[in-house]
C-alpha cells in the first residue's frame, strides 16, 4: 500500500494497489472458508513435515477413522481455494486497474447500493415469507409450493423448483459478485481520498482500510444473510441522520456491521 503515500490521478490506479485488491479478496475468501478452530490445520502440517507425528496419528487413526477424515476434508477444501482464490485475485486486480471505480463514483455507488438492498430484500425476506406454511400470518397456504406439496407421501427425489434455483443464484450473486464490488468500489475511493489527504497518517490510515475491508470481505463471503440490512442501516444513518460524524463509507460499514451484530 505505499502506492497510498502518493497522489494519485483518477484516470491511472497503481498497479501494486491493484495487486493488494487482489490479495485482499482471495486471502478473505480462504479465511471465510476456514474453520476458527486451526486445530485441524496444525495436525494436517504436523502430518505432513514431522514424521513422528505421522506414525502416531497412523496408530491413532486405526482406533478413530474421524481425524483423517477431517485432514482429507481439509485438503480439498484447501485445492479448492487454490484455484478459486487465483482466479478471484486476478479478477479482482483487473477490475480495479480499470479505473472504473473512480471513473463512475458517486453513480456508481448510488446503483451498488440500490442493487444490494433490492436483491437482499428479495433474497432474504420476500422468497424466504412466501414458502412459508403462512405467508406474513395472514395467509392460509403456502404461494410458492414445491411439486410434493400435495402429496401425502413422497416416493420419488424431490423436485426442484424455479424458485429454489432463483434463490441460489440471486445468493451467489450477492455473496461473489455484488458485495466485494460494493467494497472494492468503497476501497478504491478512500484509498484515493488517503493519496490526497491524510487523516490519521499514512500508515494508520492504511492500516484501518486494510483490517476493514478484509473484515467485510469475509463477512460477506461467509455470512452475506444480513449484510443487506446492516447496508442499509449504515446508508441512512450515516448519509441522512448523521453526516457530521460520518469518516468514510468503508470505516462507516466496519463500525456499523460490529454494532449491528453486538
Amino acid at each position: 500500500m505505499s502506492s497510498s503515500q502518493e497522489p494519485w490521478d483518477a484516470q491511472h490506479i497503481p498497479a501494486l494497489f491493484s495487486a493488494f485488491c487482489g490479495l485482499l479478496v482471495a486471502l478473505s475468501y480462504h479465511l471465510s472458508r476456514q474453520s476458527s478452530d486451526p486445530s485441524v490445520l496444525m495436525s494436517l502440517i504436523q502430518c505432513k513435515y514431522v514424521p513422528h507425528y505421522l506414525r502416531q496419528r497412523f496408530e491413532d487413526s486405526s482406533e478413530d477413522p474421524l481425524p483423517e477424515k477431517m485432514r482429507e476434508s481439509v485438503k480439498e477444501i484447501l485445492k479448492s481455494d487454490l484455484i478459486v482464490c487465483t482466479a478471484a485475485a486476478v479478477l479482482s486486480f483487473a477490475v480495479s486497474a480499470s479505473t472504473v471505480f473512480l471513473s463512475l463514483r458517486p453513480f456508481l455507488s448510488i446503483v451498488l447500493f440500490a442493487l444490494a438492498w433490492t436483491v437482499g430484500f428479495v433474497t432474504h425476506y420476500i422468497l424466504p415469507q412466501l414458502r412459508k406454511h403462512h405467508p406474513w400470518l395472514w395467509i392460509s397456504h403456502p404461494i410458492l409450493k414445491s411439486k410434493e406439496h400435495q402429496q401425502r407421501e413422497v416416493r420419488d427425489a424431490a423436485h426442484l423448483m424455479w424458485f429454489e434455483r432463483l434463490y441460489v443464484w440471486l445468493q451467489c450473486f450477492e455473496k461473489y459478485i455484488l458485495y466485494p464490488a460494493i467494497i472494492l468500489n468503497a476501497l478504491t475511493i478512500d484509498a484515493f481520498s488517503i493519496s490526497k489527504y491524510k487523516k490519521l497518517g499514512t500508515h494508520c490510515d492504511i492500516i484501518l482500510i486494510t483490517v476493514a475491508g478484509m473484515k467485510l470481505l469475509r463477512s460477506s463471503f461467509c455470512n452475506p444473510i444480513n449484510q443487506f440490512v446492516t447496508l442499509s442501516f449504515t446508508v441512512i444513518f450515516f448519509r441522512f441522520d448523521y453526516r457530521d460524524i460520518s469518516e468514510n463509507f468503508l470505516l462507516d460499514f466496519f463500525v456499523m456491521s460490529i454494532v449491528f451484530h453486538k
